[in-house]
């Protein structure tokens, strides 16, 4: 019985130290994988204007995804969007037609801006009405988009952590 316990002790401890190793890996590669942004210089100041217009682009990015048409979601994306735009236009589609957004709420934590980049990391809280079931669930997350300067327009160009959507 006490070999047991050792053991069931033991077990958890190689678990409980795996998922902290994960957590760390995780965190570094996510700094490490944002960091290329803001290689041209560094990020600037952020502004009250910079604050701004992050409000508005994620704004207009979740607004587009509430009232989605693939058209008017694929135009606010980047062409050079990682992997692949059109494979993430999809994700977003059916996650849209499973589950209809009612509501989505966001909170700005920081804004890094550099001469054509924008990084936005908020916290979201969303509300969606199941199809299938016409049931309501709700979700929370974490999450950064990263918008790109391209011909005059600033495009969703990534996103690092959990999207809303």
């Amino acid at each position: 019985m006490r070999m047991t316990r050792r053991g069931s002790s033991l077990a958890f401890s190689v678990i409980s130290n795996r998922f902290w190793i994960a957590v760390l890996i995780l965190a570094t590669s996510v700094f490490f994988h944002a960091s290329p942004l803001f290689c041209e210089g560094g990020p600037q100041v952020t502004t009250a204007q910079d604050r701004s217009l992050a409000q508005r682009l994620v704004s207009e990015t979740i607004s587009s995804y509430t009232s989605y048409t693939r058209g008017q979601f694929t135009d606010r994306v980047s062409d050079d969007f990682p992997n692949d735009k059109y494979a993430f236009v999809n994700r977003v589609e059916r996650r849209y037609y499973s589950a209809k957004p009612t509501q989505v709420d966001f909170f700005i934590s920081t804004v890094n801006r550099t001469a054509d980049k924008l990084a936005v990391s908020f916290s979201w809280e969303k509300k969606v009405m199941v199809r299938k079931t016409g049931l309501q669930r709700n979700f929370k997350g974490q999450c950064m988009f990263v918008y790109r300067q391209e011909n005059g327009a600033w495009r969703l160009y990534d996103i690092k952590g959990n999207s809303p959507l």
